[in-house]
């Protein structure tokens, strides 16, 4: 059971805090920020860490990015959805679409009546049929005129580059995220060419774990709307899978020091790298840059000594007490780098045909070359 939940700031400000059985003074909050914690019984971290992920999510879903204006601009709604989110501490309705019937999300009408009539909450006093059957995810009673179903396999790349070029590390990150506007009750099946490069995965609760373990196929009846079907961990990724590569030269002296670097894209299957940057954030001592991009442009913020540019820049320093690390940022669409392709999706218990669609794309997420 979880006895309180806090909603911080950068400077550890609480923007919201929600108390069950006991209230917890924020003095616990001192230790949290510095990652020490105690507990008083056994309990997975993973409970606790998927939880957390679902209420980010469930926000998100509701209002948009989250920022700390978000939050302190929507605290009654956000403290209503977590009364529905959990029940006296045990979490109850974490799936979206549920959510939805029993908590309107916010919509311009809607808050101007509010603000005029002096009403807040959006709460229904109807329990959706749903909510105590086998399929809690997933709303009743749903019926569209388009029945669409929409995938996006999204791959995150994370490596670390030496300076001879060597990569010390590269893993994938990905996920399955989609967009279910179905009538009835569909039952889904959807197979890949290369299920087996999926490893270490974490599936919604509507999958059916028995023929995913047995079959590597996902079976599921699908909540409405907006969800993450699954998520897999790639270890050990070729570095000849890498779709970029960087190569650099330094010239270190006292009255001015000299970097070059060089961003390459490899081959992609025809398809083009999209939004490429490459940052660097550059020693202290640093005091003035000159750069010079072949292509692009590049930008030097010189409070936070960032160097922001795509290919190739010069900046002039001194003696330095720290070695930079350039990060890329990059976005390759309709690929993915393991190789994961949707084989067929099929569709069970409904008779119409519902429109298709499959979107990849590769991003980079911890993607670091060391100077």
């Amino acid at each position: 059971m979880i006895n309180s939940i806090f909603i911080i700031n950068r400077d550890r400000e609480v923007l919201l805090e929600k108390h069950w059985k006991t209230i917890t003074p924020r003095s616990v909050l001192d230790f949290i920020c510095e990652g020490e914690s105690k507990v008083q019984f056994r309990l997975s971290p993973l409970l606790v860490i998927e939880l957390l992920n679902q209420i980010v999510f469930i926000l998100e879903d509701y209002y948009g990015a989250l920022s700390e204006t978000i939050i302190l601009d929507n605290l009654v709604g956000a403290f209503e959805l977590l009364d529905e989110m959990l029940d006296n501490g045990f979490p109850m309705s974490t799936e979206s679409n549920i959510l939805k019937e029993l908590i309107k999300p916010p919509k311009l009408l809607r808050s101007i009546t509010d603000a005029v009539t002096g009403r807040h909450s959006g709460v229904t006093s109807t329990l959706p049929a749903n909510q105590l059957t086998n399929i809690r995810w997933r709303r009743s009673g749903v019926k569209y005129t388009n029945n669409e179903a929409f995938f996006d396999i999204t791959e995150k790349i994370n490596a670390i580059i030496d300076r001879s070029g060597t990569v010390l590390l590269a893993d994938v990150e990905g996920s399955i995220d989609c967009l279910i506007h179905l009538s009835g009750l569909p039952d889904l099946t959807l197979s890949f060419l290369n299920a087996h490069l999926l490893e270490n995965p974490s599936l919604h609760p509507c999958v059916r774990y028995a023929r995913w373990d047995k079959q590597r196929i996902l079976s599921f009846v699908p909540p409405d709307g907006h969800f993450r079907l699954f998520s897999y961990y790639i270890p050990n990724l070729s570095p000849l899978a890498l779709p970029i590569s960087l190569r650099h030269s330094v010239v270190l002296k006292e009255t001015g020091s000299r970097l070059e670097i060089s961003v390459t894209p490899k081959s992609t299957s025809g398809k083009a790298l999209e939004q490429v940057k490459a940052s660097l954030i550059l020693p202290v001592e640093v005091s003035n840059v000159s750069v010079t991009p072949s292509q692009g442009k590049a930008t030097f913020d010189p409070a936070s000594k960032t160097l922001v540019w795509d290919i190739i820049l010069t900046a002039g320093c001194g003696q330095v007490s720290s070695v930079p690390v350039v990060s890329l940022d990059f976005q390759l669409p309709q690929t993915t780098v393991s190789g994961l392709r949707v084989a067929r999706l099929e569709l069970h218990r409904e008779t119409y045909k519902p429109f298709k669609g499959v979107k990849y794309v590769t991003r980079a997420g911890s993607f670091e070359a060391r100077l």
